[in-house]
């Protein structure tokens, strides 16, 4: 995946990329057959190692003198205006969600503390849709 930042007239010239908190897998419920709930409590229960969408990434660490702590911000980065950054992404997840093809990822925004502060897009993992 390569993220690039393009900024808006009236936004600003760097940001933050927090990889943590704002890309990640999800699925959507919809999509899902009649009783697959039960099952994946189910099959929780019996220490069966199933899961929802987890995404994990291979970059480059990130160097304390770009600002940050690695310890609590190792998979972050600054992107000025224009630049970009490719990472590898992977993610585990209950076969159910590729058979039903039900993995996407989604990007996001969120300004803590307001729900007005919230963008997000979600893009299919699957060529199909």
């Amino acid at each position: 995946m390569t993220a690039t930042y393009s900024a808006p007239e009236d936004g600003k010239a760097e940001i933050d990329v927090r990889l943590l908190e704002d890309i990640y897998a999800t699925y959507k419920n919809e999509k899902m057959p009649e009783g697959w709930f039960d099952e994946f409590i189910a099959l929780r229960e019996q220490n069966t190692p199933v899961m929802e969408p987890v995404m994990y990434w291979f970059s480059e660490p990130i160097l304390e003198e770009d600002g940050y702590d690695i310890i609590h911000d190792g998979f972050c980065f600054k992107l000025k205006d224009g630049e970009s950054r490719t990472f590898k992404i992977g993610i585990y997840c209950w076969d159910k969600f590729v058979e039903n093809k039900n993995v996407y990822l989604s990007i996001q925004h969120f300004n803590p503390g307001t729900i007005e502060g919230y963008d997000g897009r979600y893009f299919a993992l699957f060529s199909e849709e």
